[in-house]
């Protein structure tokens, strides 16, 4: 699969749940297991260098501790808008 089409499976799924679920109920939850599935994030153990992260400081992340950690194009997307 190319990062486009991992993408554009990633918006298909969020936006049928969406509408689905009567145009709410989406959490970061479902956005985080959609990523995962369509390839765009994977859940690691967070390393010294991911606790740095100043959210990964927020939630208080040790080393150790699941981590969700983005790929591809979502990276840049997220990089883009934050």
């Amino acid at each position: 699969m190319t990062d486009e089409m991992d993408l554009r499976g990633f918006v298909r799924d969020l936006m049928q749940g969406y509408f689905e679920n009567d145009c709410y109920d989406i959490d970061g939850g479902d956005i985080q297991d959609l990523a995962i599935k369509h390839g765009l994030a994977n859940e690691v153990a967070a390393t010294e260098a991911d606790c740095k992260d100043e959210r990964a400081q927020e939630y208080g992340v040790e080393p150790g501790d699941p981590y969700l950690r983005w790929s591809g194009p979502l990276q840049a997307l997220l990089k883009e808008i934050s």
